[in-house]
């Protein structure tokens, strides 16, 4: 049984904190590409430690802040492309069948959602409805650039939490989900349809 009874915003909390008393302005944060098992390299899993991080971050992320070129007046648009992809999660499929989970299937087994491409100026981000694992995202940012974007970003858990995303070549589930070894993400993803429509419905935007 779990005893852990404390909940945080982690290492965000401290960033967004840290912006925000140094610029006086809103600091809203977005995760990114952040699908795979990437554990810190830090000394002590703690709350201190996740300070320690936010604040490092925020300083990052001011530094570029203030060597950023302006545009006064950027263009602004949001596309979107709906997509469909196939369920096949067996842990899934088992928490529709005790009502743990609402069923958005459609009678084909189905689950509709949506990815979108957002351009502010040369800023150019995607959105993907779940956890893309880096490596796909960098597929994502290449294709932006490619397409005329400055600057490229991914917005992951966008609009819908359907699990991890992984590459078709390494996606693989495990005999006994109960026991993935080194395929915990496959057994938190809708199955490996998504990946394909995800990827897809980004580069019909561009």
């Amino acid at each position: 049984m779990c005893k852990w009874i404390k909940s945080s915003s982690d290492y965000v909390h401290y960033l967004r904190e840290e912006v925000e008393q140094q610029t006086g302005a809103p600091c809203i944060f977005f995760s990114g590409a952040l699908g795979g098992m990437m554990t810190p390299d830090v000394q002590d899993h703690s709350f201190e430690e996740a300070e320690t991080m936010g604040k490092k971050l925020a300083l990052e992320g001011l530094a570029a802040i203030r060597v950023a070129v302006i545009e006064p007046s950027p263009a602004l648009s949001v596309e979107k492309k709906i997509i469909k992809a196939k369920l096949t999660n067996i842990l899934y499929k088992l928490a529709f069948r005790r009502k743990l989970l609402p069923d958005v299937r459609d009678k084909k087994g189905y689950i509709t959602t949506e990815v979108n491409l957002i351009r502010i100026g040369g800023l150019w981000l995607a959105t993907v409805p779940g956890e893309l694992l880096p490596r796909l995202g960098l597929h994502l940012k290449a294709w932006m650039k490619e397409a005329g974007a400055q600057v490229t970003g991914v917005i992951g858990l966008a609009n819908d939490e359907l699990g991890y995303i992984l590459p078709l070549e390494d996606f693989k589930y495990p005999w006994n989900p109960f026991k993935p070894g080194k395929h915990y993400e496959e057994t938190n993803s809708i199955g490996k349809d998504i990946t394909p429509k995800v990827m897809e419905g980004i580069k019909a935007l561009l």
